[in-house]
């Protein structure tokens, strides 16, 4: 009787006896099926040509450039604005508050939609914040002509004592920047800084 050929089994000892049939087709591994709870490799032909691994290097993502000078104002900005809200938090008053008081200071008797179009924010947005200030007595309304007239709002002692009280926190923003930058680099920031701001009100 013809001697049978022995089968391999696996290194180690475990899982079930597979024939040799892998290793005489010239393949490295035996065919990817799942026996019991092993899982075998997929077979890779030896003269195949193909690389096991790709050893190429691979460029690498290159520098990240800078932030350009809108992101880098932007960023800025809102860190000056939540020093001065935090300066303002004593008096109960925010940004908001003071927008709307400055534009009353240099013209007394805007219009809500006005006032909306200056400070950034809706008619009713402004017309909550005006009368927010009329109830503290930062405003008053003056000249009233009667029903169908909309009385002139005038900036009372109340609201100018809040302005001078965002000017001194602009001010400690403003000492921050100075102890970043020369006296020099400070007043050239502050040129380019009205010649950008000129430019974009007049594109308005």
């Amino acid at each position: 009787m013809p001697r049978r050929a022995s089968a391999a089994r696996p290194q180690g000892g475990f899982g079930p006896v597979l024939p040799r049939t892998a290793a005489a087709q010239g393949s490295v591994g035996i065919p990817a099926r799942r026996m019991g709870y092993i899982q075998t490799e997929p077979a890779v032909p030896l003269n195949s040509g193909c690389a096991m691994t790709d050893q190429t290097p691979q460029p690498g993502p290159g520098p990240i450039p800078p932030p350009g000078p809108a992101f880098l104002l932007s960023v800025l900005g809102r860190l000056i604005r939540d020093d001065v809200e935090t300066a303002l938090r004593p008096t109960g008053y925010t940004l908001r508050h003071l927008s709307i008081l400055g534009h009353l200071q240099r013209e007394p008797g805007l219009s809500y939609s006005e006032l909306a179009r200056r400070a950034g924010v809706t008619a009713q947005s402004a017309h909550a914040t005006v009368r927010q200030l009329e109830q503290r007595g930062a405003v008053e309304p003056r000249n009233f002509l009667g029903r169908g007239h909309t009385a002139e709002l005038h900036v009372t002692d109340e609201g100018r004592a809040l302005i001078e009280a965002g000017k001194r926190a602009y001010a400690a923003s403003d000492s921050d920047l100075g102890s970043a930058l020369r006296s020099e680099q400070l007043a050239t920031l502050t040129d380019l800084l009205m010649t950008a701001l000129s430019s974009r009100r007049h594109r308005s």
